[in-house]
């Protein structure tokens, strides 16, 4: 049953819009950022991070991820933003029994949500069920598990399939699941396994452009044996060619190395081809404001201008030209829940 939020609250993250109206440039790093200049929004109501984003008839769904300090305690929050109205809205919790998923993974497929797996119950085990959304009616159904549990992955909607890999849990098991690819039928209800992915993948930023799947990485991870896990920086984009059903890498520098960034586990971060990394921690595990794109077009990386304060751990997605960004921290993980700004981008000359 649908709740609505009084227009006049709004939620305790941020969003982040960015209006593009010109090109980019097309050089990695080095490049003078795209001009422009940051707006304040409206802020929002409750604060999440660790959640995924989808994109449904021009609003934007925050689904589960984690609302208090304990990274292990998922939420089931359905959080839903209007940019018409500027609005927020509480529809139907997400009905896993375990309580909440946090770093679940969605897609769209006929004017439906997929959520797929994400962290479940104490501590935060990975989970291999399955919800679909239905707009219409407010309700969520279950649907076939997955084959293997797995978080922080991605799935991207090609034609008549939703294509998931990637991601990791805690208890991490054997190398080849967590590499393993499939393609899921929404009519059948089925999966079938495709090409491995070439690496381990997590807290990834993914566009589907012109017949492939690009993917960009944040993390890593060997596992050597329980319980040892050795995580490690990703370079480079991982590109599905889904007609040949092949996996290649390309090795090209990005303009900074990060993890957690506030476009991870979105559906609907590219505008064009333009598939944005926003924020991010990198090695120092201090939060950033860099604003940078992978321009799928030409394979290269560009920058536009930074944002008003650093930050990571949220989500976003596009809407009409626009990327809006929601939740996760600033620079002080402390200031957790004084995340309530709202921002809007809009670039100017070159």
């Amino acid at each position: 049953m649908r709740t609505e939020i009084n227009r006049s609250v709004k939620i305790a993250s941020a969003l982040l819009l960015i209006c593009l109206t010109t090109t980019g440039c097309q050089v990695a790093g080095e490049t003078r950022p795209e001009q422009g200049r940051w707006q304040r929004l409206a802020p929002i109501g409750r604060h999440v991070y660790g959640m995924t984003t989808a994109v449904l008839d021009g609003k934007i769904h925050l689904l589960g991820g984690v609302e208090g300090r304990e990274w292990t305690d998922p939420s089931n929050l359905h959080q839903v933003y209007d940019p018409a109205t500027d609005s927020w809205d509480l529809l139907e919790p997400i009905p896993d029994p375990c309580g909440g998923l946090g770093w679940p993974m969605a897609a769209v497929y006929h004017g439906q949500i997929y959520l797929f797996g994400g962290g479940a119950g104490p501590g935060l085990e990975g989970s291999a069920r399955v919800w679909v959304y239905e707009p219409a009616v407010d309700e969520w159904s279950q649907l076939s598990d997955m084959p293997v549990e797995r978080m922080n992955g991605f799935a991207v909607t090609v034609g008549d399939y939703i294509y998931i890999s990637g991601g990791h849990r805690i208890h991490v098991p054997p190398a080849d699941e967590l590499i393993s690819s499939y393609k899921y039928d929404p009519v059948a209800d089925t999966y079938e396994r495709v090409a491995n992915i070439p690496e381990t993948a997590t807290f990834t930023t993914r566009a589907y452009y012109d017949g492939y799947i690009y993917v960009i990485p944040s993390l890593e991870h060997e596992w050597r044996g329980e319980p040892e896990i050795v995580y490690t920086y990703s370079q480079g984009v991982l590109k599905y060619d889904v007609k040949a059903d092949s996996w290649t890498k390309l090795n090209i520098p990005r303009v900074r190395q990060r993890t957690f960034t506030l476009t991870q586990l979105s559906t609907d971060p590219a505008v064009g081809s333009k598939l944005f990394i926003l924020g991010g921690r990198p090695a120092d595990g201090k939060r950033i404001n860099l604003a940078a794109y992978f321009d799928m077009e030409t394979e290269t990386f560009g920058q536009v201008d930074p944002m008003p304060r650093g930050r990571c751990c949220g989500s976003a997605a596009a809407v009409d030209g626009k990327i809006y960004v929601s939740g996760g921290f600033w620079d002080d993980v402390h200031d957790v829940y004084n995340c309530t700004e709202t921002w809007c981008y809009q670039l100017g000359e070159d």
